[in-house]
């Protein structure tokens, strides 16, 4: 793939990371989810922690972008994902915070692809 053009390369990068990601977004990679339970209160705190730093590491990555369209229209994704997460602290919900969580680390692994592929 050496002779092969960057947008191809970057194209060939994106679909190597959204493969990686289906395996283990997959319902069935995941399991049936269990019950909540009194034990499950505890662990809310530590999974929005998770969630914020995620969302740290994806907008340090984004202040790297140098294309402006592209950096604008991943910060508009970036504010969605930041009040999806607002509205877990209003009520939270394992399940949505797990979808929140895979689609961020898609759309990190998106943009670090986009970042990280060479300019010709």
């Amino acid at each position: 793939m050496s002779g092969a053009r960057p947008g191809i390369r970057r194209l060939a990068a994106v679909a190597r990371a959204m493969l990686g990601l289906a395996a283990v977004a997959s319902p069935v990679a995941r399991g049936a989810a269990p019950a909540p339970t009194a034990e499950a209160v505890p662990a809310r705190p530590a999974a929005l922690d998770t969630l914020d730093r995620a969302l740290a590491r994806f907008a340090a990555l984004l202040a790297q972008d140098d294309d402006p369209a592209h950096q604008a229209a991943t910060r508009r994704m970036l504010d969605g994902f930041r009040q999806r997460r607002d509205a877990l602290q209003a009520a939270f919900d394992a399940s949505r915070c797990d979808d929140l969580r895979a689609e961020l680390n898609l759309e990190y692994q998106r943009l670090a692809a986009w970042i990280g592929s060479p300019r010709a």
